[in-house]
């Protein structure tokens, strides 16, 4: 999705007239909110992390007009650029969400959809659950 929005954007990444500091605001606006749409509910693996992170390079290369054959580092491009990494950014939604759901248990004197997301971030839940009834686990005998 982010990368089809990325394509139609080529008009204003090729524009010669247009700032810098414009196609960053609109990458930021129009891609980056696509790419990490619901993101602080994701559980972030190390591969989805080089993805995320090869993607955003290659959205930050494209603005900036330089192809991946002209050799330039990633640090080089960030630093023209200005942008964090953007496993940096999401790990901020990330825990802004967190924050907002213990604030919102505080507020409502109900720690319950904190724990239900911490158990969710577990990654020992797997399978089926046991079947209870009434909070008595059942058993097939």
């Amino acid at each position: 999705m982010a990368s089809s929005v990325t394509s139609s954007l080529d008009c204003i990444w090729k524009e010669r007239r247009l700032p810098l500091s414009i196609k960053i605001c609109v990458y930021l606006a129009l891609v980056q909110s696509v790419l990490l749409y619901a993101s602080e509910t994701w559980t972030l693996t190390s591969a989805d992390a080089k993805f995320l992170e090869a993607f955003h390079m290659k959205c930050q290369r494209r603005i900036l007009s330089i192809s991946w054959r002209q050799f330039v580092r990633n640090s080089e491009i960030s630093a023209l650029t200005g942008l964090p990494a953007i496993t940096t950014s999401s790990d901020i939604d990330r825990w802004q969400y967190i924050n907002t759901v213990i604030q919102k248990g505080f507020e409502d004197n109900d720690t319950h959809p904190f724990w239900k997301f911490v158990k969710a971030q577990r990654h020992d839940n797997f399978g089926i659950p046991p079947l209870k009834h009434h909070g008595v686990l059942h058993t097939d005998s």
